[in-house]
């Protein structure tokens, strides 16, 4: 076996940490949501922990004899400026990349002061070493089990060591039975919290995942929403004047589906707008946004493509339609292409938009393009020569 990589505990780590409350809800709230509930947890234990520290000075001060009295007072000292100082930063913490990290790697120290006072303060005999349960419930709140556990192991093993190195172990032996039994429940508890928890917020990420997923999707046509394709659309234009490439957009309407609804019922314009949200994903390559933006109709965006490649596989799409769609359903489509007078979102769909309706004026079921005039033939009638047989998808 070759040599253990030091990159190996920030790897651990990261992976513990993924499954956090907190990490969940990174996937599913807006970020000011996610520094809140960070900025709250954080507060929260960096908070007990300033006064608990606070209560065991008073506790070091009231006691009249203590053989490491200094020391006490020096160590509990230490911890409060340890805890004021991150308490002050916490909102600029728990913007930092590492927020996750730090919030782990101080609930071990605090548990390790912890431990280091008990055994100034007399070892297993000192009522300090009852507080080493408070990281355990502290990390139960929203850490990963991974990460509960951890703190649990640690405290097991602080509370072990306390009582080992007590070299008079004073306490009588119901005292320290007490003690690890509070600890063990504690553990035991907070084991189990950390584990239900965590399966409750995987399930709450799925539903809300879902919940995202069918608010993109149209669920009658299986095509993107008309709230997905505006975001798309402006997304695509401003990679287009970046990169420079070419972008084009086809308005895609379904000719005379009130017709079709009045004579056979709406069951059957469902079925036609099935079948067209089936060709359009069919035809549109990887990268191409089709989208039901309205009652009948759609719209395609085509990164990479310039109108006449657009126009070839708008033409495709309309000829599948013709040929599947049920109740001799057709359709226009107007086809525009990003350039210096339609540079903006507006603009380009005014375009493409006009050139649908020149579609519908000149007797429907075909393709007009918005820069070039009309594809000058009906659906169907196209020269071949001017259809490209494979628009290979642009590389993004």
């Amino acid at each position: 076996m070759g040599p253990v990589s030091p990159r190996w505990p920030r790897r651990w780590l990261n992976s513990a940490l993924r499954w956090s409350a907190l990490s969940v809800v990174e996937h599913v709230r807006p970020q000011a949501a996610v520094d809140a509930a960070w900025l709250r947890f954080l507060r929260t234990g960096l908070g007990v922990f300033a006064l608990e520290s606070f209560i065991a000075l008073g506790y070091v001060l009231s006691k009249t004899s203590a053989p490491h009295r200094g020391a006490l007072v020096a160590v509990i000292g230490a911890a409060v400026p340890i805890t004021l100082i991150p308490l002050a930063q916490a909102a600029r913490i728990v913007r930092s990349p590492w927020r996750a990290t730090f919030t782990l790697v101080w609930t071990l120290l605090a548990g390790a002061l912890l431990a280091a006072c008990a055994v100034l303060d007399g070892g297993a005999d000192s009522p300090l070493l009852d507080l080493s349960a408070l990281p355990v419930i502290y990390a139960a709140v929203a850490m990963p089990f991974p990460a509960v556990a951890a703190c649990s192991g640690a405290a097991v093993v602080e509370v072990g060591v306390v009582i080992a190195t007590d070299p008079h172990l004073t306490a009588a032996p119901g005292r320290v039975l007490m003690t690890l039994g509070l600890l063990a429940g504690v553990v035991v508890l907070s084991l189990a919290v950390a584990r239900r928890r965590v399966d409750l917020e995987r399930r709450d990420a799925a539903l809300v995942r879902e919940l995202i997923e069918l608010a993109d999707t149209d669920g009658l046509t299986g095509c993107a929403s008309q709230r997905v394709f505006h975001r798309a659309l402006e997304a695509e234009i401003s990679r287009a004047h970046r990169s420079g490439q070419p972008l084009s957009l086809a308005i895609v309407d379904v000719d005379l589906l009130k017709s079709i609804n009045d004579a056979f019922g709406h069951a059957a314009g469902d079925a036609v707008l099935t079948q067209v949200g089936s060709r359009l994903r069919e035809h549109c390559r990887v990268g191409d946004t089709a989208a039901r933006i309205g009652g009948d109709e759609f719209a395609v965006i085509f990164p990479g493509a310039d109108s006449k490649q657009a126009a070839a596989i708008a033409q495709r799409i309309a000829e599948g339609v013709r040929r599947d769609a049920p109740y001799g359903a057709t359709l226009s489509i107007g086809v525009a292409e990003l350039s210096a007078g339609n540079s903006e979102v507006n603009q380009l769909f005014r375009a493409a938009d006009e050139a649908l309706y020149v579609a519908k004026a000149r007797g429907r079921s075909r393709v007009e393009m918005a820069r070039s005039g009309v594809i000058d033939a009906r659906v169907g009638e196209i020269p071949r020569q001017q259809i490209p047989e494979d628009v290979s998808a642009p590389k993004r």
